[in-house]
Order: C-alpha cells, then structure tokens, then sequence
C-alpha cells in the first residue's frame, strides 16, 4: 500500500496524520505542494481545497486530519498481512 500525504508549510494537520500514519508503522510519501506544481494540480484535479489531502488510491483519498479514515486504514492493513 502506497500512501501519499500532500501537504503545505505550516499545517499543524499534515503533520498530526503524518505521524498518526508513522505511529501505526506506515512510511507515507510527504510532499509540499507549494514546491510541486504537479501535485497541486493532482490534489485540484481531485477536488479538494484545503490540506493535508491523503491519497492511497483512486477510491480511497481524504482531506484533513482523519484519525478514523487512518484507522481503517491500518485495520485494512493488517487484514492484508498473511
């Protein structure tokens, strides 16, 4: 599972997920999207307006600090470990 948090500076929420996500032992890709013009557009292109956005997959993206989406998230992970 590949997860991606667009971010900006300054955003107290960004990094609260980020690190909820590294707590539960994910690696998610942080990247600024003040640097970063094309995940701008991405985040735009899906509709969303404020950050942190996390991206896991075409259906399974959010905006803002979601300790329950993360949870469910880690919930699916470990259903997905043999």
């Amino acid at each position: 599972m590949t997860i991606t948090i667009y971010k900006k500076p300054g955003c107290q929420q960004c990094v609260a997920t980020k690190r909820l996500f590294e707590k539960a032992g994910h690696a998610p890709a942080f990247i600024d999207i003040t640097k970063d013009t094309s995940a701008e557009n991405h985040v735009r292109a899906l509709g969303y307006l404020s950050l942190p956005v996390v991206y896991i997959d075409n259906k399974n993206h959010w905006f803002g600090f979601r300790p329950d989406l993360i949870a469910s998230v880690n919930d699916e992970a470990s259903h997905d470990i043999p």
